[in-house]
């Protein structure tokens, strides 16, 4: 059975675009029913997951079992590893997604609070297209760069089909192309943003690095959400201690921890208005 079913995966991840759609909801009918269909767009060239009302861009045939609970499902799953829930949004706040992806964390923000002015920060170009379909309904408005302690460009290290592309050598990546790097406090200045609520941060190992490249950007920061798991190059590092101990040391505390995936929510105790939601 699971020489069988090594086989069917491999077989049905060989195909690409409409076809791989169209053999996906078949076998998915049968077999996974997963209560999700996918389909192939042409003008943008994308897989589009669908569930009742909810739609959703992908780049990669591989990630559609992401959404084997539903796009619903998967978006909240997201948003309880970030701990969102702590945080009492307003109309109008500004939060960065750096390690944004196809954009599902900005997904279900704005679904949430259509207010919400969400930044986006995606290098990988494929998956930064499918977050402008996704969060900004069609306009380029992802960031392509990386965030990092200094602007430049570095190598970075692919690994789409897990998103584990990092700045960091990785195990078994497909290949490197060089990407361009900026600081979160020379964003926060393009983009005319006086005080962030939340940085949402999965840089996969760079945690430490970005943290640097905000240091005269911190005290307008309200929440960071960090995930600090072993990500960081070859050896699968953790960032935890360099960025737990940092931000300590600026002024944050650590409001909430989330074990399975060690996410990290911090707030700044220099904010007055600052507050945890309940």
């Amino acid at each position: 059975m699971l020489k069988l079913k090594r086989q069917l995966n491999t077989w049905l991840y060989s195909k690409t675009g409409d076809q791989f759609c169209r053999y996906f909801n078949a076998v998915n009918k049968i077999y996974w029913k997963y209560p999700i269909a996918v389909n192939w767009n042409r003008e943008s060239n994308k897989i589009v997951v669908t569930e009742g009302g909810h739609r959703l861009f992908i780049a990669r045939p591989k990630r559609v079992r992401r959404y084997k609970n539903g796009i619903a499902g998967k978006l909240d799953a997201l948003a309880d590893q970030y701990l969102l829930s702590n945080i009492d949004f307003h109309d109008g706040d500004y939060i960065v997604d750096c390690g944004a992806n196809v954009g599902e964390v900005g997904t279900w923000l704005k679904r949430a609070n259509k207010t919400l002015n969400v930044i986006s920060i995606e290098p990988e170009v494929s998956e930064a297209e499918c977050c402008d379909l996704n969060v900004y309904g069609g306009k380029a408005k992802t960031v392509r760069k990386a965030l990092w302690h200094e602007p430049g460009d570095l190598t970075f290290y692919l690994k789409n089909d897990s998103g584990d592309s990092s700045l960091f050598e990785t195990k078994e990546y497909d290949f490197t192309r060089k990407v361009p790097t900026t600081t979160l406090s020379f964003l926060l200045q393009e983009q005319n943003v006086a005080a962030l609520k939340l940085l949402k941060l999965e840089a996969e190992g760079a945690e430490p690095e970005i943290l640097a490249g905000a240091e005269d950007c911190l005290e307008r920061i309200e929440y960071i959400s960090a995930d600090l798991g072993p990500e960081r190059g070859v050896n699968h590092d953790t960032t935890a201690a360099a960025a737990i101990n940092f931000l300590l040391s600026r002024g944050f505390e650590l409001v909430d921890v989330r074990a399975d995936r060690l996410v990290c929510l911090f707030r700044n105790k220099r904010l007055p208005n600052a507050r945890q939601a309940g």
